[in-house]
């Protein structure tokens, strides 16, 4: 699944072993590819077999500062560049797939990884083990501050930990029903979505849930219905469409935006967080257009939406308090050869855990002891 950023006026589009850079201004854009793997020593079979693989990028992050840019793909490839010219850095291979990366506030680099696990790469150095979950990473933030970091896994948690000292764990920001895809910082408060269908704001320095915002609710009760039936035809018991993606842009001071996406809903919600006010209100609905699929978005400046064969970009009014379609045409028709095979989105049904009916199958068994009596 390709992955997008915006850092500043330029967007960052990871896309198989390829970052297409368009610039939001004007539309240029150039392609650059991801340097070759640089092999460890002593590798086995199935090592050599993987880093054989052309690398797909499954995650991209960026800097505070937005000097640095890391990616890193399926076959444990980690790439950071400087953002002025998108030249290389460092170029390393990690201990496991990555599910999402990020940068501390010394520009260090922390991979969570699909086993629950969290390390810290510093240059130069081996890495470290920072903390564990018992179930996958689904997104890792650092605190403005530096001093904490938060981890979100597909068990419904949400952990703050000290940094770096993440044994030290501050607390458990719980309440979800369902895996936790996203986590963002804004106004020094928390914003996370889930696969329960709903956005959450805490207060995550001591665990306290503030706001509760159901998402469905903007469906229309067939849409969950149908989602439901589904799902239970591959023995997943679910209450609601799942979060896929959030993205949130603090617009102006006291303000922020926060874009959604749901599982399946080629729509993109849109809702404004009033800080003051501590209240988050739903302002627009996206459409793309009939028969595109939304494959991934970014928020910043502006709200850019990548489906199965377009990149729209679209400017904030404020005066209107909704966005809308910028003069950019379709930057990305020019790579269609690179982009046309890798522009599918991601099955968050596999995150979901399947329910099993052992009880039966251990009376089946019993009745058969019995009856061999």
């Amino acid at each position: 699944m390709p992955v997008l950023l915006q850092s500043d006026n330029t967007l960052y589009l990871g896309i198989g072993n390829k970052i297409i850079t368009v610039n939001l201004n004007n539309g240029d854009s150039e392609c650059h590819d991801l340097p070759p793997i640089n092999l460890p020593e002593n590798r086995s079979k199935a090592q050599e077999d993987l880093f054989q693989e052309v690398p797909i990028i499954t995650t991209i992050s960026a800097s505070k500062n937005g000097t640095l840019l890391v990616v890193s793909t399926h076959n444990r490839q980690v790439v950071t560049y400087n953002t002025k010219n998108l030249l290389p850095l460092s170029n390393f291979i990690i201990t496991r797939a990555a599910s999402k990366i990020c940068f501390d506030n010394s520009n260090n680099v922390i991979v969570a990884d699909k086993t629950g696990d969290a390390y810290l790469y510093k240059q130069d150095q081996e890495p470290s083990l920072l903390l564990g979950h018992l179930s996958m990473l689904l997104d890792i933030q650092m605190s403005p501050c530096g001093k904490f970091v938060i981890t979100s896994d597909r068990d419904e948690k949400i952990r703050v930990s000290h940094y770096p000292n993440c044994y030290n764990i501050l607390c458990y920001c719980l309440g979800h029903q369902e895996f936790v895809t996203n986590v963002s910082i804004v106004n020094d408060q928390l914003l996370s979505a889930s696969g329960d269908g709903s956005i959450c704001l805490w207060d995550y320095k001591t665990g306290n849930k503030i706001l509760h915002i159901d998402s469905n609710k903007l469906l229309s009760d067939k849409s969950v219905e149908t989602f439901k039936d589904v799902m239970d035809k591959d023995n997943i018991e679910v209450n609601a469409i799942p979060l896929t993606d959030m993205q949130v842009h603090e617009y102006k001071s006291g303000f922020a935006l926060i874009a959604i996406t749901l599982f399946q809903w080629n729509n993109v919600e849109v809702y404004e967080f009033d800080f003051k006010a501590q209240t988050i209100s739903h302002v627009q609905k996206i459409n793309v257009k009939d028969g595109a699929t939304i494959v991934a978005i970014s928020l910043g400046a502006q709200l850019s939406i990548l489906t199965n064969d377009d990149l729209i970009v679209y400017n904030y009014v404020e005066s209107e308090n909704k966005f809308a379609v910028s003069a950019l045409g379709n930057v990305i028709k020019k790579y269609e050869d690179i982009t046309v095979k890798y522009l599918t989105k991601s099955d968050v049904s596999l995150l979901y855990k399947r329910k099993f009916d052992n009880v039966q199958d251990y009376l089946d068994r019993k009745k058969q002891r019995l009856d061999g009596k």
